[in-house]
């Protein structure tokens, strides 16, 4: 009884210090990023997400909050990748409509939204830029709503909102809020 309650109390240590080890991992910074990190402001907070590059985009947010328990997210950040030929690239700011359109990710989309309008953003290293891979939003007149849909950064109007509520849903069922970690923890 005792050996059985002593591999029990070692496998439990066992999965926890695994468990911190896997989360500053995820948190470290890899070299290629490390002047931008030198160069970071009192405050600011970072992320790593697959968009689908040779590393891992880095996001750089000036303000965080806690989204839930040990999940801080963010809903404006800096974007930074990196090409195929190791250069850092800056593909620009994002921001989303506030505390209830925190940025998330699909891998390789961020989502990037508020409450009329959803974009899933991939890094295209060509541009420097990020391009709407899928979008709708919103438009509301006096007279009448429009609708409008994006596909590869191409939008059209569209007659109803099920390609808005259509992406909002698949936010919902895919996408993951982006973590962010404190600069002077790690």
């Amino acid at each position: 009884m005792k050996m059985r309650k002593s591999i029990s109390i070692a496998a439990l240590l066992a999965v926890l210090i695994l468990a911190a080890c896997s989360e500053s991992k995820e948190s470290q910074v890899p070299k290629i990023y490390s002047q931008l990190i030198s160069e970071h402001s009192e405050g600011q907070s970072y992320a790593f997400v697959d968009l689908g590059l040779s590393e891992k985009c880095l996001l750089i947010s000036q303000e965080v909050f806690e989204d839930s328990p040990g999940v801080n997210a963010a809903v404006s950040a800096e974007v930074y990748g990196v090409d195929k030929t190791g250069k850092v690239i800056d593909f620009g700011y994002v921001q989303s409509d506030g505390s209830g359109y925190v940025l998330a990710v699909e891998s390789p989309y961020l989502y990037v939204s508020g409450g009329h309008h959803i974009e899933m953003l991939q890094p295209n290293v060509e541009t420097g830029k990020l391009d709407v891979f899928e979008g709708a939003r919103v438009e509301f007149t006096e007279t009448t709503d429009m609708y409008y849909y994006t596909k590869d950064s191409v939008e059209t109007e569209v007659d109803d909102i099920s390609g808005f509520d259509e992406l909002f849903n698949r936010r919902s069922d895919k996408g993951q809020i982006i973590n962010f970690y404190d600069f002077e923890t790690n």
